[in-house]
């Protein structure tokens, strides 16, 4: 059975992505993270897991969507250290130019979100069950795989890598 919209509470109606059939997208919505940027949220779906989406998956989604809302510029400049560290490991391994960065929060002047994405991990026994809020971002030190901020539960940062699409590590 193929959901073509669900409603959400925090992002409201969220449609059947028209060029990827196993998202559902939501209209761009204000990231108090990066100081009200808007940006679409996308929840990911697994074709052989869809039927699975339920009121309970829905509630978990809302609220994970809901803590992460509730994240801001404050909480951002908080984990900068995790961020300048991504970026100094490509320095160290790559030859590519070193940045304007004097001190660890200026990393973010360098960092684009675009996207992001809901998943959740655990089926067919792969892990935990929560629900996992990815931020897909190009960033000037790492062109071709750019930059993913993971945050289990929408509550806390736990990766920050290159995007490869895992949620944990």
């Amino acid at each position: 059975m193929k959901i073509d919209l669900i409603s959400i509470k925090s992002l409201g109606e969220i449609k059947r992505d028209k060029d990827v059939s196993s998202w559902l997208r939501s209209e761009e919505i204000k990231v108090n993270f990066f100081d009200g940027k808007p940006l679409p949220f996308i929840i990911t779906i697994e074709e052989d897991i869809e039927q699975d989406i339920d009121s309970f998956i829905i509630k978990k989604i809302d609220l994970a969507v809901q803590s992460f809302l509730n994240l801001d510029s404050k909480y951002r400049e908080n984990i900068s250290e995790l961020v300048y560290e991504n970026y100094k490991e490509m320095l160290d391994e790559s030859d590519i130019e070193p940045l304007d960065v004097k001190e660890k929060s200026d990393i973010w002047k360098y960092v684009h979100p675009k996207e992001i994405y809901i998943s959740q991990r655990g089926k067919r026994g792969r892990g935990d069950e929560d629900i996992y809020v990815k931020i897909s971002c190009k960033c000037d030190w790492e062109e071709e795989h750019g930059l993913q901020l993971v945050f289990k539960k929408g509550e806390k940062i736990t990766r920050v890598s290159s995007q490869d699409g895992d949620l944990t590590t």
